[in-house]
């Protein structure tokens, strides 16, 4: 973690200054963002920011579409037994992004 300490940082401190001051605002979308680019600059290695901006759009809607009804899901179907929510991803929307995150091909 300490190897992404100054990413987090940078990132952060720049979601800061986009904060509504002094009205109250929902965190969620703010800390999704934080998360996102975190990661795709930090474990990924996005480095174009061009690139991490399109990825960003596109895990965020992904995420948007199937995060809370996909965890709702998961919920009921362990405690009652139902078919497992997780083999239903939309695998179209997961194919594109994983593709999105290969590395360019040298030029």
């Amino acid at each position: 973690m300490r190897t992404y300490e100054s990413t987090v940082r940078d990132v952060v401190a720049r979601d800061v200054v986009s904060w509504p001051e002094p009205e109250p605002f929902a965190m969620h979308a703010h800390m999704q963002r934080v998360t996102l680019e975190v990661t795709l600059r930090a474990v990924f290695g996005v480095t174009d920011r061009e690139r991490r901006e399109r990825l960003a759009d596109q895990l965020g809607r992904l995420l948007a579409q199937s995060v809370c009804r996909l965890q709702f899901a998961v919920l009921l179907s362990r405690r009652f037994g139902a078919p497992d929510p997780l083999a239903r991803l939309p695998s179209a929307a997961l194919a594109a992004t994983s593709r999105s995150l290969r590395p360019a091909a040298p030029a």
